[in-house]
C-alpha cells in the first residue's frame, strides 16, 4: 500500500432510529465506500474533528464479494476501536481482487480515546445484518445502508 493521501470520504446521512445508529453512506468507488462506512462509526460515537492522527493501525480483510468485504472491514474497525480504545479520523484503503475474492488493506489513523476532547456520544457495539444493503449505482457510485448496534 502506498503512503499517499487519505482515501476520500463520501456522503454520510444519519437516519432516525429508535435505539441504534442507522446510516446511509454513498461514495465513488469501493475503497471510498469502505472509508466512508468506517467514518460513519465515528460520526456516531465522538467529535471526529477532534481526533488527531497520532497512531496508524494496519489491517487486512478478505471477502468473497463486495458486501462480505464491507461487513468484514467494518467489523474489524469496530473490533480495533473497542479493544484498543481508539477513535479513528482518517483512512487509507486499497482493494484488490485476487482469484475469486476481494482483499482490503487499510491504514487507520487515530488516537486513544480522550473523553474530554472527543466528547463521546455513545458506543458502537457491532454492525447488524438488519436493514444491511449495498448497491452499485451508475457512474461508479456505491451506496450502503448500515445499522449499528449502539
Amino acid at each position: 500500500m502506498s503512503g499517499g493521501g487519505f482515501t476520500p470520504i463520501g456522503k454520510i446521512v444519519v437516519l432516525p432510529h429508535t435505539a441504534d445508529g442507522l446510516v446511509e453512506v454513498e461514495a465513488k468507488g469501493l475503497e471510498s465506500l469502505l472509508a466512508t462506512g468506517a467514518t460513519a462509526i465515528f460520526e456516531l460515537t465522538c467529535d471526529r474533528g477532534a481526533v488527531e492522527s497520532k497512531e496508524i493501525v494496519e489491517v487486512e480483510v478478505r471477502g468473497g464479494d463486495e458486501l462480505e468485504l464491507l461487513i468484514r472491514w467494518l467489523k474489524e474497525v469496530i473490533f480495533l476501536y473497542s479493544t484498543r480504545s481508539m477513535y479513528f479520523s482518517a483512512f487509507q484503503v486499497e482493494v484488490k481482487k485476487e482469484g475469486g475474492s476481494f482483499i482490503c488493506r487499510g491504514r487507520l489513523f487515530g488516537e486513544e480515546v480522550d473523553a474530554l476532547r472527543h466528547s463521546p456520544a455513545g458506543e458502537v457495539k457491532m454492525l447488524t445484518y438488519h436493514q444491511l444493503k449495498l448497491e452499485r449505482l451508475e457512474g461508479g457510485l456505491y451506496k450502503a445502508r448500515l445499522l449499528f448496534d449502539m
